[in-house]
């Protein structure tokens, strides 16, 4: 008989740390550092390169008829801060990830858009997009002239 009561205490002691084991995965991990975009989407046209979380800089072509864009920003960890300005803005303003930054004018030739995100470790990382909308060129008619090689401009 009091083999079985040792056998039995055994088998409830196994369970018993089974179940603490299981349960009880001790102290939690720290979260790496991640200060990375999941994604940024523009309102129309396309970034160059294509988006890349490991990609800083980008480049957007428009042609004079666009006068505005927007952009939605997306953080790849819900812990991280968001950011975002252009030119003449001044200082970096907070924006929600997965929010859109609004319509924004368009000035003739280079914009620039920055979004910055920081880490809840504060890793900072700042994307760039160059948004280029073509100038609107004004020239003289009389350089053109007619001749055999058909329109030419002197």
């Amino acid at each position: 008989m009091p083999q079985k009561n040792i056998s039995r205490l055994i088998i409830l002691f196994i369970i018993a740390v089974m179940t603490v084991t299981c349960s009880d995965p001790g102290p939690a991990v720290p979260e790496a550092p991640n200060s990375c975009l999941a994604s940024l989407t523009l309102s129309s046209g396309s970034l160059e390169p294509s988006f890349d979380p490991e990609v800083t800089s980008y480049t957007v072509w428009f042609d004079i008829g666009t006068t505005s864009v927007s952009f939605i920003p997306v953080v790849e960890k819900a812990s991280s801060t968001l950011q975002w300005k252009t030119d003449g803005m001044g200082a970096f303003t907070e924006i929600e990830s997965g929010n859109s930054t609004g319509s924004v004018p368009l000035a003739e030739g280079g914009n620039t858009f920055e979004f910055k995100v920081i880490s809840a470790g504060l890793t900072e990382t700042v994307y760039t997009v160059t948004v280029n909308r073509m100038y609107l060129k004004k020239w003289d008619a009389s350089n053109l002239n007619w001749d055999d090689e058909g329109l030419v401009w002197y």
